[in-house]
């Protein structure tokens, strides 16, 4: 017979187990949702956006997560970051207008302008810009309200190392009081044994040991105050031929630089100073080419042999005549990019004036051109551009950049 159901104490019990689980069960399925919401939106990796998402995989190293948003960039962005133009007080505004436009990497100041107005040109940037000038002391000294420098020449009779360092320290904090980030200098170039250099007195010493003593004091300098420190003209332009501002010059064979000339950038390297690559020949080096635009010159010495693989590497200007006698602006830019550097330093032979729109676009397109074609590495495009990003003077995190940029 049939038991009846509704009153079988048996199945009132069986009826209760099974509610209960089925509650534990319900509650298991809430918490352990609870628990993948949280962890999926209130972690500190969810916050992130998508781009940072994809460039923090586990096993990627942040190099490597840096160069993959550095390719995503947009060229003409990582190209303008490549260019270096010159201004004065009076013509400021106008290149910030343009190197706003152009992300340009950053401005050289050919005197001095004012505190507020330089803020006013980097506040204008979309990425932290380079703001540079000369500040060599003697015959060139682009900023004298503090006072005048004395030439490395008669630093050397007047100073020790330590003196000249504390000197220089003093001069650049107030350059960076003023918005100054990059300062095209020391010279080290080494003065000849006989006769007398194209530079002067903007040359410590015709002996190696001294010029280097001297020169790591003014880097040393820079590098703790903030304000970036150029050593030039590499590879050597103390016994060149005559001044590359007004025509082609050339120096003593690289075997004798290498003896004198390159003793300096030897003893500077594993410094974090900028180099600037000079516009004179080296027979037995750049094959007839200015060494701002040799590849044997900044690639293969510099960074390679010399150990300057991560230093930032600027051209000395474009405009000299030694460049302009056989090259548009837009191809030496190009070849020197090609050749290893990671800025292009224009400066306007007219100080009145600033570079226009058609000349930076044709440099642009020219250096297009040139990657489309394989002559110009978007690789090294790449390298070049976290080397500037990196400069504690920008501090650009490449996988930040708004892709609207």
């Amino acid at each position: 017979m049939a038991r009846n159901r509704k009153s079988d104490p048996t199945h009132h019990k069986v009826s209760r187990l099974l509610l209960w689980s089925a509650l534990l069960v319900l509650v298991a399925v809430v918490a352990g949702g609870y628990y993948y919401f949280f962890v999926t939106n209130n972690s500190p990796s969810s916050q992130q956006n998508h781009h940072q998402n994809t460039s923090n995989k586990p096993g990627v190293s942040a190099a490597n997560r840096q160069l993959a948003c550095a390719d995503t960039l947009p060229t003409d962005l990582k190209l303008g970051q490549k260019l270096m133009i010159s201004a004065t007080a009076s013509t400021l505004s106008s290149a910030s207008r343009l190197a706003a436009k152009y992300h340009l990497g950053g401005v050289i100041l050919m005197d001095q302008a004012t505190a507020p107005a330089v803020r006013t040109f980097v506040a204008a940037q979309s990425l932290p810009p380079l703001v540079a000038t000369d500040q060599e002391g003697g015959t060139v000294q682009r900023y004298t309200t503090e006072g005048a420098l004395p030439s490395e020449q008669s630093v050397v009779s007047s100073m020790t190392p330590a003196q000249a360092e504390a000197m220089i320290a003093t001069d650049d904090k107030f350059l960076a009081s003023q918005g100054i980030n990059m300062n095209l200098a020391p010279v080290v170039d080494v003065a000849p044994l006989t006769g007398s250099s194209v530079l002067g007195s903007r040359i410590f010493s015709d002996d190696p040991q001294v010029v280097s003593e001297y020169s790591a004091a003014y880097v040393n300098a820079g590098l703790h105050t903030g304000v970036l420190p150029t050593i030039k003209h590499f590879p050597g332009l103390g016994a060149a031929s005559g001044n590359t501002d007004y025509g082609p010059a050339t120096t003593p064979s690289f075997a004798k630089l290498q003896a004198r000339d390159i003793v300096p950038y030897e003893q500077l390297s594993g410094s974090k100073a900028a180099v600037m690559v000079g516009n004179q020949t080296v027979p037995g080096l750049t094959a007839g080419l200015p060494a701002s635009l040799s590849y044997a010159a900044i690639t293969t010495e510099l960074r390679s042999k010399l150990g300057y693989q991560n230093n930032l590497v600027i051209t000395d200007s474009l405009t000299a005549k030694a460049i302009t006698d056989n090259y548009s602006l837009a191809a030496a830019a190009t070849k020197s990019w090609e050749a290893g550097s990671d800025i292009a330093l224009i400066v306007q032979t007219n100080p009145a004036t600033v570079i226009t729109s058609q000349q930076i676009e044709q440099i642009v397109n020219t250096a297009q051109t040139a990657i489309n074609e394989g002559q110009l590495s978007t690789a090294e495009i790449n390298k070049s551009a976290l080397r500037i990003f990196d400069l504690s003077q920008k501090r650009i995190d490449a996988c930040q950049i708004p892709k609207a940029s």
